[in-house]
């Protein structure tokens, strides 16, 4: 087997599971500062939303995902506190 496609085949399901790496940190770290209640209902809400876009994506393509994704990006870098969370 090539070395490349080997590469290929470990790299991409590691980029590939970053969100969900990340989205269980972001939630880890409401857990700690909020109530249960809050933290899960934030991740339902998300997890709808994100249903909501990845259906979107079936009508408008997926050139238009990475600019609703950059802009909800920037929505929440710009609602986010600025406080410092030490995980």
């Amino acid at each position: 087997m090539n070395i490349l496609v080997i590469i290929i085949k470990i790299i991409f399901p590691i980029i590939l599971t970053f969100p969900v790496f990340f989205s269980g940190l972001a939630f880890s770290s409401e857990l700690k500062l909020i109530s249960l209640e809050t933290a899960l209902s934030s991740n339902i809400l998300g997890s709808m939303f994100g249903g909501l876009i990845a259906y979107n994506t079936m009508y408008f393509g997926y050139k238009s995902l990475y600019i609703i994704i950059l802009v909800m990006y920037v929505i929440a870098f710009l609602g986010t506190n600025k406080r410092r969370i030490i995980i």
